[in-house]
């Protein structure tokens, strides 16, 4: 952490307090809002337009002997306040008041401060005086980054109100790669402050508003990419991509889907959702008309997430397009998840059943359910990417409307899966699924093994689908792990053994690490392979086993491309020892 906070001869102060105080004006015309990528705006307790915001990131911050109190009404329309008694003596360098911290992997770049202070002087008080400053270091301003004021100067700085008041109260500061401010009323000096007589407080601090920016410069990452928008042949309806995403400092704000041409020279956004809205943490204040990252919260957005984006192609001319899927952090960072330079809209195209793409069920002729609609939407209920453990099943529930949201009732929707490895095929459900009177419908799919599952409404109004949607289910790889022996010594040989009952398994067999408890860790010791049935074998020979010793064991089945199941831990055994 680069924090800066120095002892400060107050004469230097005297003969820059005024260059200071012009320069923070013109800080504040000069850094309104981020400038590039990698900035994102936190206000705390209010904007400055006076709208009430989150105090995230603040902690009290006083010095061992210092009287005075910090609070913190911000919530009711109140400030950041701080207090160093005026009652009694106050020892040299004491101090009481707040710090604000930018979060991990961040740092602050600027803030715009609207804040009052009051100082009262006292004759017995030579060469110390009450102050209120900010740590940082900062060439424009002073040498330790302070600003300063005394009792003799300037007994009161600002208006003493609740709501920012721009004219003079505000105080800005520029930073360089800085993590941690300071608002501080304290006594500045060799001696002591003496108590004053008017039994005011020597120093009181107000914060009216704070306009942090921070600068976050990680990108974005994603990874397991899927769904039917990444498929190869033409696309047409409603196609879904999914991904795992991660960020590691202001948090994961937007996806968008992006198409070019073929032959333009830039990508048009054709959608844009949210990640995720973190409880209303990930939503932008909206108070700089230019900027798009200005939050509440130093963290707006969750680090990890698994977005859902389901792009309607019918509303797209058909053709031949470069197509992109792109990732934003809350600090305008960005990475493409997914690129196609070749990708195609045909929604007047013939079924290619039979292909790795997804088939075209065929439907009756006539409307396809009351309210039948060629524009219709098909939602999942829950989650969209779902781990299931060996033997369980999982249960579908889906909802059909139309674009006006009324239920599509008394449809029919087919189903068609495939299995979750390179070149799998769709196979078609022979069973329709049909909505009720609420336009919802639910179907148990069974434990088979990890697969895409698709569901398609033909609305009967024309050849392509209406809409579709897929669901992820992952299921988890199950062995059995069988012990030779439950008890030895040592020098001797414990002898593993085991079958994948999840199947199928490749040909190439399935990677397994046996692994030993040690402390709260399980490490691995030994790495072997199964055959193409599922039957692995290993061994371990203890060799530094004294005393009587209780081992535990478990094996892992690690997760394969060509293997149709996520990774899973058998159950546990446990051996005993002599040495």
């Amino acid at each position: 952490m680069n924090q800066v906070r120095t002892n400060y001869d107050w004469k230097i102060m005297n003969r820059r307090v005024l260059s200071m105080f012009v320069t923070a004006v013109a800080l504040l015309l000069a850094v309104a809002v981020p400038a590039s990528a990698g900035d994102y705006l936190v206000y705390s307790c209010k904007t400055p337009g006076g709208k009430l915001a989150p105090t995230d990131g603040w902690t009290i911050v006083q010095t061992p002997g210092a009287g005075g109190s910090a609070t913190n009404t911000c919530p009711t329309g109140g400030v950041i306040g701080a207090s160093l008694f005026g009652t009694q003596d106050q020892p040299a360098g004491a101090e009481v008041g707040w710090q604000f911290s930018a979060p991990p992997n961040t740092t602050i770049d600027y803030f715009n401060l609207w804040r009052s202070t009051t100082t009262v002087g006292s004759s017995t008080d030579l060469n110390s005086t009450p102050t209120q400053y900010t740590a940082y270091p900062s060439a424009a301003f002073n040498p330790d980054g302070r600003e300063w004021c005394d009792a003799r100067q300037c007994p009161s700085r600002g208006v003493n109100t609740s709501q920012p008041v721009k004219e003079n109260n505000i105080w800005s500061g520029q930073l360089d790669n800085i993590n941690d401010v300071f608002f501080i009323a304290g006594c500045v000096g060799t001696a002591p402050c003496a108590a004053r007589t008017t039994g005011q407080p020597m120093v009181d601090l107000r914060i009216q508003g704070l306009q942090v920016s921070l600068r976050d410069e990680a990108n974005p990452t994603a990874d397991e990419v899927r769904g039917a928008l990444v498929e190869s042949g033409p696309h047409r309806g409603t196609e879904a991509i999914r991904f795992n995403a991660h960020d590691t400092g202001s948090g994961l704000y937007k996806a968008r889907v992006e198409l070019k041409r073929q032959g333009a020279s830039a990508f048009d956004q054709v959608l844009t959702v949210p990640v995720d809205t973190n409880d209303g943490k990930c939503v932008e204040l909206d108070y700089w008309p230019t900027t798009e990252y200005e939050f509440g919260y130093r963290v707006p957005c969750k680090l990890s997430a698994a977005p859902a984006i389901d792009l309607d192609t019918a509303g797209i001319a058909d053709g031949e397009y470069e197509m992109q899927v792109v990732l934003d952090d809350a600090a305008g960072n960005e990475s493409v998840v997914y690129r196609n330079s070749s990708f195609t809209i045909d929604n007047r195209a013939p079924s290619h059943n039979g292909s790795t793409g997804p088939p075209i069920p065929q439907q009756p002729p006539g409307p396809n359910g009351e309210n039948a609609s060629d524009h219709a939407r098909l939602d999942i209920v829950g989650a969209h990417r779902r781990t299931v453990g060996y033997g369980h099943s999982t249960k579908a529930t889906l909802a059909l409307h139309d674009e006006a949201g009324r239920p599509i009732t008394h449809a029919t929707v087919s189903m068609m899966e495939r299995m979750r490895v390179r070149g799998a095929r769709w196979t078609v459900s022979p069973t329709l699924l049909r909505t009720d009177a609420r336009g919802r419908l639910e179907t148990r799919l069974p434990f088979k093994y990890s697969r895409v599952a698709r569901f398609v409404y033909m609305s009967g109004l024309a050849s392509t689908p209406a809409a579709s949607t897929t669901l992820q289910i992952l299921a988890r790889s199950h062995t059995t792990l069988r012990k030779s022996r439950s008890f030895l010594r040592n020098g001797q040989t414990l002898r593993f053994s085991g079958r994948l009952l999840s199947a199928p398994v490749p040909d190439s067999g399935v990677v397994i690490d046996l692994q030993a408890r040690v402390g709260s860790r399980w490490v691995s010791f030994k790495t072997v392979r199964s055959d193409s049935q599922g039957r692995w074998r290993g061994t371990y020979r203890f060799r530094a086993t004294s005393g009587l010793q209780t081992y535990r064991f478990r094996a892992r089945v690690r997760k394969d491309s060509g293997y149709p199941y996520v990774a899973s831990t058998s159950k546990r055994v446990r051996v005993r020892v002599r040495g």
